[in-house]
């Protein structure tokens, strides 16, 4: 069974069983209010009753009169009309009445003395214990002393009269008002059931369309409830893995590339040579180590960004003076910036810096941003170096002179093979990992990296690291 079919029978069912509960529970109310009023109208039209007993008990102030003349008791019950009021005889005691109609006074109907002894009348002790109080207690007082008590029943049920009338009238309205509130609840109930299940239908929906590859599908976002935050969820989800395929797509797309331009190049350097259109001179030969070096260094690149992904990465960390190691990477590279005619320069803080890291990472980090700067920056430029802290960090910037990048490629400049260059042109010996191992390493440290604009024209590589609390002081 569906789950709209299953919460509208729950709805209908539980609104059902409500309306039963409420229809039984007025019945009752109004059964036992109309019960007490009854009893309550009966009690006090036997009012004149108790005051022609009281007046026989005052002619002798007590009730010797009344035992030896029963019949006086009999003739004052019709005298005033109040058998009218007492349950009628059962179908068996009917059969058995007396031509006459003098049948003694009904069960449970007597008078008491002050101490609750009978006088006349037939009742039980249970009647008069009883916790539900069956029968209507009387006071009889006179000179403001109580000086008996009439007893008579009460009525257990409404069988004749236009009270019976109207509870029939009210429970043939209530058993209408019922089945109304039945038909109004079937009314809502369906539609309250597809509103609760139509999100999840079309979650179920899109869910199955995630799972055969359509990344592009979307949830109405038109609910404020548990259930619009579960589409929104879903949103993102349908949105990161799309962002996630073209991901793939385009890393599949660029190693391929990187891969298959330094193949094509050594097999048409290797099939010139076999044909005979060129000799292996040195020349080739080093063309080809040169192309071979490329390719080793493209797979170790590759081979380490895996590895930090998967997290088989091993980082062998110990105390390091980053201020002496920015200085002697600085030193390495110095021919090589000034061969590019690139004036170099170091702003370092004013205290040496030490940290708890991996020296030989940390030394590719800055090798890596180095080379990025001597690779793109114009001939005569500015490659500038600055350290400073603060007291959980370190920064280091490393920006440099004209061409600058583009503000939308400032986000992607850590991606996996992401150039600038879309032709990509292999003239600058670049493979488009360099910046993504640089953030794969700053993350491994606990720290932050990011790119923006240099004052000096060009790009400007910002990260930090968190200091060694113990041995930020050393010098």
């Amino acid at each position: 069974m569906r789950i709209q079919n299953k919460l509208f029978f729950i709805i209908l069912l539980y609104s059902s069983a409500l309306i039963g509960m409420m229809f039984l529970l007025m019945q009752w109310s109004i059964d036992r209010g109309m019960l007490d009023y009854v009893n309550t109208k009966e009690a006090e039209a036997v009012q004149p009753v108790v005051a022609g007993l009281a007046a026989i008990y005052a002619q002798q102030q007590s009730w010797d009169n009344l035992k030896d003349n029963k019949r006086q008791f009999r003739d004052l019950l019709r005298q005033h009309n109040i058998e009218r009021l007492l349950p009628p005889p059962s179908r068996k005691n009917r059969n058995r009445e007396k031509p006459n109609n003098r049948r003694p006074p009904p069960k449970n109907i007597a008078v008491l003395d002050k101490q609750l002894q009978p006088v006349l009348g037939r009742i039980s002790h249970n009647a008069l214990t009883d916790s539900e109080m069956k029968v209507n207690q009387i006071a009889i007082v006179h000179n403001s002393q109580t000086v008996g008590w009439l007893i008579l029943p009460k009525r257990k049920e409404i069988t004749e009269g236009f009270e019976l009338q109207f509870l029939e009238q009210q429970r043939e309205a209530f058993i209408a008002i019922s089945l109304l509130l039945i038909v109004l609840a079937i009314i809502i109930a369906f539609p309250l059931a597809r509103h609760f299940v139509q999100p999840v239908n079309r979650l179920a929906a899109g869910t199955l369309a995630l799972t055969q590859g359509d990344y592009k599908v979307s949830l109405p976002l038109d609910r404020r409830d548990e259930l619009g935050q579960l589409a929104r969820d879903f949103n993102e989800l349908a949105t990161t893995l799309d962002n996630n395929e073209h991901s793939r797509k385009r890393w599949l797309a660029d190693i391929s590339h990187e891969l298959r331009t330094p193949l094509a190049i050594l097999r048409g350097e290797l099939e010139a040579i076999i044909d005979g259109i060129r000799t292996p001179s040195d020349e080739h030969i080093r063309s080809m180590q040169q192309e071979v070096i490329h390719l080793s260094k493209l797979i170790d690149d590759l081979y380490q960004l895996s590895n930090t992904d998967i997290g088989g990465l091993r980082y062998n960390k110990s105390l390091v003076n980053i201020s002496q190691l920015i200085e002697r990477q600085l030193n390495h590279h110095q021919p090589g910036l000034k061969t590019e005619q690139l004036h170099i320069e170091l702003h370092p803080a004013k205290t040496a810096i030490k940290l708890w890291g991996d020296e030989t990472r940390l030394c590719q980090l800055i090798d890596n941003l180095l080379n990025n700067s001597r690779k793109y920056t114009n001939p005569a430029g500015t490659v500038r170096v600055t350290l400073d802290k603060d007291d959980d960090n370190m920064y280091i910037t490393i920006e440099d002179s004209a061409p600058g990048v583009p503000d939308n490629a400032l986000g992607q400049l850590f991606d996996h093979l992401y150039r600038v260059d879309n032709s990509r042109n292999r003239s600058t010996g670049g493979s488009g990992l360099g910046l993504a191992i640089c953030q794969q390493i700053v993350e491994a440290h606990g720290g932050h990296i990011s790119a923006q604009h240099s004052e000096l024209g060009g790009l400007a590589i910002r990260f930090s690291l968190p200091l060694d609390k113990v041995t930020t002081g050393w010098r």
